[in-house]
């Protein structure tokens, strides 16, 4: 017998009860993004595809230097962790209520394929559920969409409306002046 399941369609609050997706794309650029502040994932030169409302992707260039095991010449496995953890968290925050961040709580990655020791590497999450207080989300990482590296399942905090002011003055700063 083959078990077949389908998530629920993610429901989210109206889109005017949403944070601006703009405000969230500037924020990943500039600061996951590493365009203010040299940062890990800067240094593993991440690269935003596209961030929408509910899912993001991106890409990793193939860097020889990333390379973890030189018999082979696949990208390190941390590498591909940031990537996917970058992508599920970018996505989360798209789907907040106002403009924040979601620190990881979870974070499960299933290596699927060693993958090639040449190319990019691209990952695609996408949330599938919110709670009050947890955004559940998945992804992929692959260079070929038909051979997947690896999969993830992570979840984000929903920070509490106190922290969510505590940080926004920072925030709004960072993207008003562009500076830390």
């Amino acid at each position: 017998m083959k078990i077949q399941y389908s998530f629920p369609e993610l429901v989210l609050p109206p889109e005017s009860e949403l944070v601006s997706l703009e405000e969230v794309r500037k924020l990943c650029e500039l600061v996951l993004g590493g365009q203010l502040k040299a940062n890990h994932v800067s240094e593993l030169q991440l690269e935003y595809i596209s961030i929408e409302r509910a899912t993001v992707a991106m890409k990793m260039p193939f860097q020889e230097r990333l390379v973890g095991n030189p018999s082979n010449g696949v990208m390190h496995g941390g590498a591909i962790t940031t990537l996917l953890d970058t992508c599920c968290g970018s996505a989360a925050l798209s789907v907040l209520s106002e403009l924040s961040f979601a620190p990881t709580l979870d974070l499960r990655v299933d290596y699927l394929s060693r993958g090639d020791n040449s190319s990019d590497i691209f990952a695609h999450a996408e949330v599938y559920k919110m709670t009050k207080n947890i955004i559940f989300t998945r992804g992929v990482a692959y260079q070929q969409q038909e051979k997947p590296v690896a999969t993830v399942h992570a979840n984000f905090s929903r920070l509490s409306a106190e922290h969510t002011v505590a940080m926004q003055s920072s925030i709004h700063a960072i993207l008003e002046k562009g500076a830390v």
